[in-house]
């Protein structure tokens, strides 16, 4: 108990009783289905992979697609530290009802982020081979060149959707989000096996590439949003800036 003037601290039972009145069913059939897209999404690009070049190039491919994966993960890493930051800021001026400040915000990250991560990821194409040669034996180098070039179509594009979870979640949109990536994984999926088929070598690479590539749908559909309305849902509209 508080001996500081302060209001008394529940005790376990009355927490306990508490619990029931915690609507733990709102938006649990919401929240397994974000869970199964992210870990779904997790799982195409980081473990199926692997297993399909295994299957059906080799295991020597294998390593060369993990290494090319793996320098990619360099910048893509930092999109990590600026998803976390743009959530509690978009969040705020979506609390505070501030549209354009909103707008203008999340195009500032987009854009910022994707120049400068896409960049290094461009300026970089020319160093990996020589990199590679350095800390890998020699024959290493250009079949992981190769595979850095086919992942940079997806993982520069990539780079522009740091935000659009952030998007999704401060605008109250989550649906849309789950729908857009529901259709985009019945889309490029598929593809995959008829890339793997008609590229051994590098098709499963060109999968992920067209599969990250679908941020630019999602993109497209936030600035449509964006554009089109002048206000938060459910507030009466303002002249758009």
């Amino acid at each position: 108990a508080r001996n500081d003037g302060g209001a008394v601290l529940p005790s376990v039972r009355d927490i306990a009783r508490s619990m029931w009145s915690v609507p733990l069913r709102q938006g649990l059939r919401l929240g397994l289905r974000i869970g199964i897209v992210k870990n779904g999404t997790s799982l195409f690009l980081t473990v199926f992979p692997r297993l399909v070049i295994s299957r059906f190039v080799g295991p020597e491919y294998t390593s060369y697609f993990h290494i090319a994966q793996r320098i990619l993960t360099i910048p893509l890493t930092l999109m990590l530290g600026i998803s976390r930051t743009a959530l509690p800021a978009l969040a705020g001026l979506s609390g505070t009802r501030d549209w354009r400040g909103f707008r203008k915000l999340f195009l500032q990250i987009s854009f910022g982020s994707g120049a400068v991560l896409g960049g290094s990821i461009l300026l970089a194409i020319p160093f990996i081979e020589p990199l590679v040669a350095w800390l890998f034996p020699p024959d290493y180098a250009h079949p992981v060149a190769t595979y850095y070039m086919v992942l940079c179509v997806g993982a520069v594009p990539f780079t522009f959707a740091v935000a659009i979870e952030s998007f999704y979640i401060a605008t109250n949109r989550i649906k849309a989000w789950l729908w857009l990536t529901a259709l985009g994984a019945f889309i490029t999926i598929p593809l995959n096996v008829v890339f793997v088929k008609l590229i051994p070598y590098t098709g499963m690479a060109w999968g992920i590439a067209l599969y990250q590539s679908w941020v630019l749908v999602h993109l497209v559909y936030i600035v449509w949003v964006l554009r089109t309305r002048s206000a938060f849902d459910g507030e009466p509209a303002t002249k758009a800036a």
